[in-house]
């Protein structure tokens, strides 16, 4: 032992032998360095995979809304629509084609009679002509605008005997009306509402705000 401390002294009073001693503590220190590292970074990267947010195994799931959560964020949001509403005594066809931004729709009803593009603000109605626009009594005529609307239809929702859901459709039933809601992803998608005379298919699309 007191030979190896003699050549080691001897060694550090010799730049050479300083430098290769320097070089040694400072493989050593690496190695140890690098050890910890390779020991640490399983847990490392565990603590990360549990705060990453896109994580599905440690993340929660998103809820799922019931329909009438659905349906108050569809009525609060600027959407868009497709109605196709089917009249079965002689298979007549209304399809209306717009969207709802804010306090205002603007679309196109397409009828056997021809394409007329409108626009609904503050209660009243407008026919949008090449120039100008032109008030007129209602776009929905010959349908009962009630019958399409999302309140009305969540208020019949909530009063109805519910005849069958699973977890994306829900079907009610409603003074001989049949209302069939489909959603995806916490929206609602379709609602369907199937009536003695007409059947009224209603389709929407929108993006969280």
């Amino acid at each position: 032992m007191k030979k190896e401390s003699n050549f080691l002294f001897k060694m550090w009073q010799e730049k050479r032998g300083k430098a290769i001693i320097k070089l040694i503590i400072w493989s050593l220190f690496i190695i140890i360095v690098g050890i910890s590292l390779i020991t640490s970074k399983p847990q490392i990267k565990q603590k990360e995979e549990t705060k990453t947010p896109g994580n599905q195994t440690n993340q929660e799931q998103p809820k799922n809304l019931k329909i009438e959560e659905q349906f108050q964020i569809l009525i609060s949001q600027n959407y868009q629509y497709e109605y196709k509403i089917i009249t079965l005594e002689n298979n007549e066809n209304l399809i209306y084609k717009g969207e709802k931004e804010q306090n205002i729709e603007t679309g196109y009803k397409e009828s056997k009679i021809g394409i007329i593009k409108y626009k609904i603000e503050n209660g009243k109605t407008y026919q949008i002509l090449i120039e100008n626009e032109e008030e007129i009594a209602s776009i929905w005529d010959p349908i009962d605008e009630e019958i399409i609307s999302l309140k009305t239809i969540f208020e019949k929702i909530k009063t109805s005997e519910k005849i069958e859901e699973t977890e994306n459709v829900h079907i009610y039933y409603h003074n001989k009306e049949t209302i069939t809601i489909k959603s995806d992803k916490n929206k609602i998608s379709t609602i369907k509402i199937i009536t003695t005379n007409k059947i009224y298919e209603l389709k929407y699309s929108y993006e969280e705000q």
